[in-house]
């Protein structure tokens, strides 16, 4: 396996890992809470059936 291929699997891998954090404790990254401050936590994330998939 190329470096180029194997960076590209890591950075991928650590952006889902940040996007899901986020998603479920926008704590876990600062900065984040300001800008999730505004969306109501009581309801459920949606799933993709929800969006149509």
């Amino acid at each position: 396996m190329e470096t180029q291929e194997l960076l590209t699997i890591v950075v991928t891998t650590l952006a889902a890992i940040a996007a899901y954090s986020l998603v479920h404790d926008p704590a876990a990254i600062p900065g984040a809470v300001a800008s999730q401050a505004a969306v109501p936590r009581s309801r459920p994330a949606p799933m993709l059936v929800d969006l149509g998939w």
